[in-house]
């Protein structure tokens, strides 16, 4: 049997339940549902009964709850994809039905909270494995779910502490299931570096276009603006309330890249104030190399680079161990294995 094959008997035992019905719930529950048997039941529920209708017509999910409680009691995995700001009122709701060793994860774009949140509200008999995926569209809700979402992103997993490795294994199967490839990173390592490639771009997206709007010539930039400001503004038509989470949850990180943002372009101001050929042409080329690189893929993961390291015979408890400390760990101990030069 393929390895495909064999996660999907895998899954075919668990009775799934999906909190929150918008682009990625639906996303997800859409990714699963396109491979799996027709013997695994998914349960979706959601604040809106319109969303969780179209959800289950959009074949996302096999049934409809209203009722938090109810939808829980009998789930061996829960995902929760509410927004931030909900996240935690929605852990203490539902907490008493909870199987015990059910396994819960979340889709939020933060992590430290969240970990904390789970260690005060959840169990202790349920194993939470936070997630962040990677991958998503300009489209707010469940018009922008797609069942392909995943496919080839990168999908973060944060294990709680207390996590059982199975519970760890479950999750990381999930994540290969719907096309993704899982990457194990700390918490506080995660909302660092997820402020400057996520939340900050966010926050530039919707200064520029709240900036653009305000302008006495909104106007006539209007019928002008066409791909250059369509491309750096498509995030200001995210959800709001998803944004407003973010910030509120991530907000020391997001305030030090955004000083960060602010210095850069304050030296790119004062060189084209100056015009200042030779510092302007090496920023505008140091840019457009990193970008290649990026977009090639030949940047190296020090994280990927120690895991292909390891032997392949350790347990798979030693390389959650191994690869949860993130990248910054990675370095760390890529460096204690180099060989000491003799004094």
């Amino acid at each position: 049997m393929s390895d495909e094959g064999k996660r999907a008997n895998k899954m075919e035992k668990s009775q799934v339940t999906i909190v929150g019905l918008g682009q990625i719930g639906s996303s997800i529950g859409m990714a699963i549902k396109r491979k799996q048997s027709k013997e695994v039941e998914i349960t979706g529920i959601d604040t809106d009964p319109e969303i969780a209708a179209r959800a289950r017509n959009r074949d996302a999910i096999d049934k409809i709850s209203y009722n938090l409680q109810e939808a829980v009691s009998n789930a061996s995995m829960v995902i929760l994809a509410v927004p931030m700001n909900a996240m935690r009122d929605v852990m203490g709701l539902m907490a008493p039905a909870l199987r015990d060793h059910a396994i819960v994860t979340d889709t939020g774009s933060t992590k430290a909270e969240i970990l904390l949140w789970a260690s005060e509200v959840l169990p202790n008999e349920v194993n939470f494995v936070g997630g962040h995926p990677m991958a998503g569209n300009e489209i707010p809700g469940i018009d922008g779910a797609e069942e392909t979402l995943f496919d080839g992103a990168t999908y973060c997993v944060i294990p709680s502490p207390t996590a059982h490795p199975d519970a760890v294994r479950g999750i990381t199967e999930l994540v290969e299931f719907v096309g993704a490839t899982p990457y194990f990173i700390d918490a506080d390592e995660h909302d660092g570096l997820v402020a400057a490639i996520s939340h900050l771009p966010i926050a530039i997206s919707i200064t520029l276009m709240n900036m653009a709007r305000n302008a006495q010539s909104w106007q006539e930039m209007a019928k002008l603006a066409a791909g250059s400001f369509r491309d750096v503004s498509r995030l200001a038509s995210g959800d709001p309330e998803m944004h407003g989470g973010i910030f509120a949850t991530n907000s020391q990180e997001t305030v030090r890249w955004i000083d960060t943002y602010i210095e850069e372009l304050t030296v790119l101001r004062d060189n084209i104030e100056k015009r200042d050929d030779a510092a302007l042409s090496s920023t505008l080329k140091n840019a457009q190399t990193a970008r290649k690189q990026w977009m090639s893929g030949k940047l190296e993961s020090a994280n990927d680079a120690v895991v292909e390291e390891m032997d392949e015979n350790l347990k798979f408890s030693s390389q959650m161990e191994f690869m949860f400390l993130g990248s910054k760990a990675a370095r760390i101990i890529r460096e204690l294995r180099r060989p000491k030069k003799r004094k």
